[in-house]
C-alpha cells in the first residue's frame, strides 16, 4: 500500500549509516548481479538571492535504476560479439575512497551512493517554493531556471560515467525492495517531500 510521501508501508526509519551499510551488505551479497535502487532527494539549489521573491526554492529529484557495474555488462556483450571487451566506464573525481562498488566517501568526507548513468531507467525533477506567507507551492522548471545559477553538471542522459549522489540529501532510498525513510532529514525538507509525493512513482 502506497504511503502519502510516494513510499509503501514497510518502509525502515534509518540515519546515513544504516543506508550505508544497508547498501554495502546488498553489494556484497550480489556482487556480480545488478541491485533495483530508487532515491527521493529534496535539495535547495542556489539561487540568484536578489531576484528571488520568495522564501525558498527547492528542488526535488527522484531516480530510478540499478545499482551495478554497467562497464561489465558492455564488456559481456562485446566479447559475446566477437570484440575485445576493454570497455571503461569513465570514473568520478569526486569519490576519496570506495567503500563498496556503490558506496564511497567524497574527497570532502561526505557519504556517496555511486551508481552508473547508463543504469538509471528514470529520472524526473520538481521544483516548489515556499512563498512568503509560508504556504508550499509547486512551479515549473522553466520559472525554477529564472533564480537558479546554472548547473555545471554533464549531460545525465549520454555520459558513460559514474554518478554520485549524497546521502545526507536523500529523503527515502529503496534498494532490493526494502524502504528507507532517512532520519536525519530534517522537517522543512520533509514538509517539500509530503508535498510533492503524489507525484512520486511508489
Amino acid at each position: 500500500m502506497e504511503m502519502a510521501y510516494g513510499f509503501a508501508e514497510g518502509s525502515i526509519p534509518m540515519d546515513i549509516k544504516g543506508m550505508m551499510d544497508f547498501v554495502i551488505k546488498a553489494d556484497k551479497e550480489k556482487p556480480n548481479t545488478t541491485i533495483p535502487f530508487s532515491f527521493t532527494a529534496v535539495t535547495t539549489p542556489r539561487k540568484y538571492e536578489k531576484q528571488f521573491p520568495h522564501q525558498q526554492l527547492y528542488k526535488i529529484t527522484q531516480t530510478i535504476g540499478e545499482l551495478g557495474e554497467y562497464q561489465k555488462e558492455v564488456n559481456r556483450q562485446l566479447t559475446k560479439r566477437g570484440d575485445e571487451g576493454d570497455f571503461e566506464a569513465q570514473s568520478s573525481n569526486t569519490v576519496g575512497e570506495r567503500l563498496s562498488r556503490s558506496v564511497g566517501i567524497s574527497k570532502r568526507g561526505l557519504s556517496l551512493i555511486m551508481f552508473n548513468s547508463n543504469l538509471i531507467k528514470n529520472n524526473v525533477t520538481f521544483y516548489v517554493i515556499r512563498d512568503n506567507q509560508g504556504n508550499l507551492k509547486e512551479i515549473d522548471k522553466e520559472e525554477a531556471k529564472q533564480y537558479m545559477y546554472p548547473s555545471s553538471g554533464g549531460k545525465f542522459e549520454t555520459d558513460v560515467k559514474w554518478r554520485t549522489y549524497g546521502f545526507d540529501k536523500m529523503v527515502g532510498l529503496r534498494v532490493n525492495k526494502q524502504e528507507m525513510i532517512n532520519t536525519e532529514i530534517d522537517d522543512d525538507k520533509m514538509e517539500v517531500f509530503d508535498f510533492i509525493g503524489h507525484k512520486l512513482r511508489a
